[in-house]
C-alpha cells in the first residue's frame, strides 16, 4: 500500500477504504501485520474486531492507535488481553483509563489496573463521572477514600 491511502501500488479499483472492505478477512489480518499509517487508519474502522487483534502486532502501531483500540468497545477480551501484557502501552496513563472503563475488559483485570491510575481518573470513575461497572466503581471509591485516611 502507497503511503498516500488512495491506492494500493499499481491496483485500482477505488479508494483505500473500498479495497480494503472487499478483502477476505484472512488478507485483512495479514495487512494489518505490516501496514502503514494510512492503511492502519483504515483498518481501525474495520466492523471485524479480530483485525484490531492483528493490529496490535503491528510493529509499526503508536501508543495512539493502542489507545483507540482499547476505547473501542467491540474489541475482543484477547486483544485487550495483548494490551495489558505489553508493559510499553500499558504504562500510558490513558490507555489504562480506558482500559478500566472498558466494558469488554474483564472485570478482575479492569481492577489490577484501578490502582495504577491517577487520583483525577480514579476520582472520576469513583463519583461515577464515566459509565462503569458496579464492581469497578466501588473499588474505585474505596481507593478514593483509603487515600484520604
Amino acid at each position: 500500500m502507497t503511503d498516500t491511502g488512495d491506492k494500493p501500488d499499481g491496483d485500482g479499483g477505488g479508494t483505500l477504504f473500498d479495497q480494503i472492505r472487499r478483502m477476505q478477512p484472512s488478507v485483512k489480518f495479514r495487512l494489518a501485520l505490516s501496514a502503514d499509517r494510512s492503511t492502519r487508519a483504515v483498518l481501525l474502522g474495520d466492523n471485524d474486531p479480530r483485525t484490531l487483534f492483528f493490529l496490535c502486532q503491528n510493529p509499526h502501531i503508536t501508543p495512539e492507535e493502542i489507545l483507540r483500540i482499547a476505547r473501542d468497545t467491540r474489541v475482543l477480551q484477547n486483544t485487550l488481553g495483548y494490551i495489558v501484557r505489553n508493559p510499553q502501552w500499558v504504562s500510558r496513563e490513558e490507555i489504562r483509563h480506558a482500559l478500566v472503563v472498558n466494558p469488554r475488559t474483564p472485570i478482575p483485570t479492569a481492577l489490577r489496573l484501578l490502582p495504577l491510575l491517577t487520583g483525577r481518573n480514579l476520582r472520576s470513575i469513583a463519583k461515577g463521572q464515566q459509565a462503569v461497572r458496579q464492581a469497578i466503581r466501588t473499588a474505585a471509591l474505596k481507593l478514593v477514600i483509603g487515600s484520604k485516611a
